[in-house]
């Protein structure tokens, strides 16, 4: 029952709901999972398909992290006119994620090991909770990466989409060093100012020597 349950979770909330994202936080040791999104009312009452009664089992039910537990996931709902908002979060730790019923349910593959000072991520194959097109999946980490194969990176954040043709996600970090923000772009655009600063002065340098030759002439 809880093995059905955590499906719901996060792949019928695709099939029916108008948006889903799954976003995993790694903070240290901590590893802060949270999935939100939306389904409308209708699709909750509705009583002539198969989705309501996944739908209410989502939103009126507990929803377990663990196989075979009591731990449930912390569950917030909010009404908002015609649609219902939810978010559910958990945190796990280096030493347990790799038992998340979510990753063990959802993907085909799924290796999660802690190698000693780094901690490695990989996801792959068959994805067996995709009901819809497509499905974003973030990772921020306060540590430094070292390996990733993200679509998208914005500082900390690295997004993979999940389609029926992708769902290879890598991501390895570095659990002794913190994440640094690259400077680069900001030091690229001081010397692009400084640069043109110098040849602005320069053009008035020479204007004004240009200006004396003419008046001693």
């Amino acid at each position: 029952m809880k093995k059905r349950i955590i499906v719901l979770l996060f792949g019928v909330l695709l099939l029916t709901g108008c948006t889903a994202d799954y976003n995993l936080e790694i903070d240290n040791n901590l590893l802060k999972e949270e999935i939100t999104g939306m389904v409308s009312k209708n699709e909750l009452n509705e009583n002539n398909s198969e989705a309501p009664n996944t739908v209410s089992s989502l939103i009126n039910e507990e929803q377990y992290p663990f196989a075979n537990s009591t731990e449930i996931y912390d569950k917030k709902l909010n009404e908002d006119g015609n649609n219902i908002n939810y978010k559910y979060s958990f945190n796990y730790d280096m030493t347990n994620f790799d038992k998340s019923s979510l990753i063990n349910t959802c993907f085909e593959n799924h290796e999660i090991v802690d190698l000693g000072n780094y901690y490695s991520i990989k996801l792959s194959g068959e994805f067996y909770c995709l009901y819809a097109k497509n499905i974003n999946v973030n990772v921020t980490s306060n540590l430094n990466v070292i390996s990733n194969n993200a679509k998208k990176v914005k500082d900390n954040t690295y997004t993979w989409v999940i389609n029926k043709d992708t769902t290879n996600i890598e991501f390895v970090v570095d659990k002794t060093k913190p994440f640094t923000k690259n400077n680069k772009k900001g030091s690229s655009t001081f010397r692009i100012i400084s640069f043109v600063i110098l040849m602005v002065l320069s053009g008035i340098t020479y204007l004004l020597y240009k200006k004396k030759s003419n008046n001693e002439i």
